[in-house]
């Protein structure tokens, strides 16, 4: 049950709308885990929402790499916070959380 937790938070951080254009792909999305290219799928961030930015958020959870890549406002969920939920699963490790400004940032 609790990669199903962990692959459904990370889908659901994933959601929010920001204003820079940053790549986009959700856990278990082929090649989300490596580096992106000019032909990996981008969102537009555009809206109101506060003090958007690109995000990676990478996590391992028994040997298996789980990335998403998308906008979120940092203000709202802090990598701090996105450790506090992935600490307490047995097994699962966050390997990188990343919040920037610049178009196309995330995609390292």
């Amino acid at each position: 049950m609790a990669p199903c937790k962990l692959v459904l938070f990370l889908a659901l951080a994933s959601a929010a709308i920001a204003s820079p254009v940053c790549y986009f792909c959700l856990p278990g999305t082929e090649g989300c885990d490596k580096p992106q290219t000019h032909e990996s799928p981008t969102v537009n961030c555009t809206g109101s929402l506060g003090d958007m930015a690109c995000m990676k958020i990478a996590v391992t959870y028994e040997g298996i790499p789980l990335t998403v890549r998308s906008c979120m406002d940092p203000t709202v969920i802090s990598c701090d916070d996105i450790k506090k939920i992935v600490d307490p699963v047995e097994a699962a490790e966050l390997t990188e959380c990343k919040f920037c400004k610049d178009d196309l940032c995330n995609g390292n």
